[in-house]
């Protein structure tokens, strides 16, 4: 399958190709296995729920403007949803690993493995909206000889437009999701 340049959107509100930006495709179904929508529960609140772990396996192809790369890998992901009494989801708590995610140029076979490791917590601040805060490093590249070249590490966290950046710390190279696939293509160019 291949995901154009269009489809990226900055991890930081876009949207997103389903498993290069942060495997953020899981979240909304997976809320909704664990209960969000579902009429109120008892009246003391309920222990949180937990899922996962999740393993997933993917192979994708993305469109690099002049050559495709070639993505694969194995991400593990775990889910932890909070609720208040009357049983409405306040908290959504994602941990995802994925520790080798394998970058090739399909062309000139030049490759490199993105690493990373982060926590998603979705709160929520009004009716329907959540803030959105990441923490962990979420793209992680080391490159024999050069070192760290990309790393988008730290704390951020978004207001309820996913969007709109409330505070950050740390180091981020890939602070706008629209970067997101340019970068890693770059790397591998």
């Amino acid at each position: 399958m291949r995901i154009p340049m269009s489809h990226v959107r900055a991890r930081r509100g876009g949207a997103v190709p389903p498993r290069l930006a942060g495997r953020c495709a899981l979240v909304l179904s997976s809320a909704l296995a664990l209960g969000v929508g579902l009429p109120a529960g008892p009246a003391a609140a309920a222990a949180p729920e937990k899922s996962g772990p999740i393993v997933e396996d993917y192979d994708f192809v993305v469109d690099c403007e002049g050559f495709a790369a070639a993505v694969s890998g194995t991400s593990t992901t775990r889910f932890t949803a909070f609720f208040d009494r009357d049983g409405t989801l306040t908290r959504l708590h994602r941990v995802t690993h994925a520790p080798s995610d394998l970058i090739v140029n399909t062309t000139t076979g030049a490759s490199v493995v993105l690493r990373g490791h982060f926590t998603v917590t979705f709160n929520r601040v009004g009716t329907d909206t959540f803030t959105r805060t990441i923490t962990g490093f979420r793209y992680m590249v080391n490159e024999r000889g050069s070192g760290v070249t990309l790393q988008e590490v730290g704390r951020i966290v978004y207001a309820p437009d996913q969007q709109t950046v409330l505070a950050i710390a740390g180091q981020h190279d890939l602070i706008d999701d629209s970067a997101v696939e340019p970068a890693l293509c770059a790397l591998v160019a």
